[in-house]
């Protein structure tokens, strides 16, 4: 494409080279950087399709399609992503957020619910909800549930500075969330959460190696690299959860859908009470349950 290309030939060229590039979606990511650099949506741009951008315009998208095709995750080059229908800052500080913890989310929500409503109103209003996320990342799941429930207080804690730098973004229309930087529960006073929520790095070390290049070399590693088996950090944050829970609070953390089993019976040895797997909506494995003891 040059400069005298309208928009019908900006978009064919354009989604044949993010098809060529691999892009799993090519013409859903053509919409995006359209809407990113014209403003246009679909239908705007059909309507104008015989009209030109200036020269300006067309170079910005040139710049963002080659940022993709040399292998850059679109959310990256955009630096967004849409988690539980809100736009999320998102950049190579953190993990893209996947659509397998929405699922987790619904979850913990249906849980916080139970939780509310089995306090009642008078104590509820006198005791708030208190959540923690461990390994927030991009925040994705404190901002989801910091949504749904306003009153409570949200804890959002990471090992990596530069990953709540980015969550910090995301965390400024919540006055409800507070960021910690910590290594799991060591930067937490032992006073009890009512729910602990996690998305840990669960990868075993050498599968990280066979992952496409999209998420091993632009995905942050630490975020992935669960450690031999892949449940290193599952096994340290159930050791050290129960200090820092409520009597029967739950504990729900993502897991890869081969360490269903495995994850269970871990909790089942750190003490835990109705340890569960849960699977998500294309039935594997994805989230462990499980309870503080009493």
């Amino acid at each position: 494409m040059d400069y005298s290309s309208d928009y019908r030939t900006i978009r064919i060229e354009t989604e044949l080279s993010l098809a060529h590039a691999g892009a799993a979606s090519p013409g859903q990511e053509c919409e995006m950087l359209f809407e990113r650099v014209f403003g246009m949506d679909r239908l705007q741009a059909f309507m104008r399709q015989s009209e030109r951008p200036g020269p300006e315009k067309l170079d910005a998208l040139l710049a963002l399609l080659k940022e993709r095709c040399s292998g850059t995750p679109i959310q990256y080059v955009l630096g967004e992503a849409y988690f539980c229908g809100r736009r999320l800052f998102v950049d190579s500080r953190v993990l893209i957020p996947r659509p397998e913890t929405e699922e987790l989310v619904e979850l913990a929500r249906q849980l916080a619910g139970e939780i509310l409503e089995r306090r009642g109103s008078k104590d509820a209003a006198e005791r708030p909800l208190r959540v923690l996320d461990l390994c927030t990342g991009s925040g994705a799941i404190a901002c989801a549930m910091a949504a749904a429930f306003p009153g409570a207080e949200i804890s959002a804690s990471d090992i990596s500075e530069d990953a709540l730098g980015l969550a910090s973004r995301n965390f400024a229309a919540f006055p409800n969330i507070r960021a910690l930087r910590s290594d799991l529960f060591e930067g937490f006073p032992p006073e009890p959460f009512d729910l602990v929520l996690s998305n840990p790095p669960y990868i075993p070390s050498e599968t990280v190696e066979a992952l496409e290049a999209s998420v091993k070399d632009c995905e942050p590693r630490l975020a992935l690299d669960g450690g031999e088996d892949g449940l290193g950090i599952v096994r340290r944050i159930l050791a050290e959860a129960p200090g820092f829970m409520a009597p029967g609070a739950p504990l729900l953390m993502e897991i890869g859908d081969d360490q269903g089993e495995a994850a269970r019976l871990e909790a089942e040895r750190a003490g835990f009470a109705g340890a569960r797997v849960r699977q998500d909506l294309r039935g594997r494995d994805r989230m462990l349950l499980c309870f503080r003891s009493r």
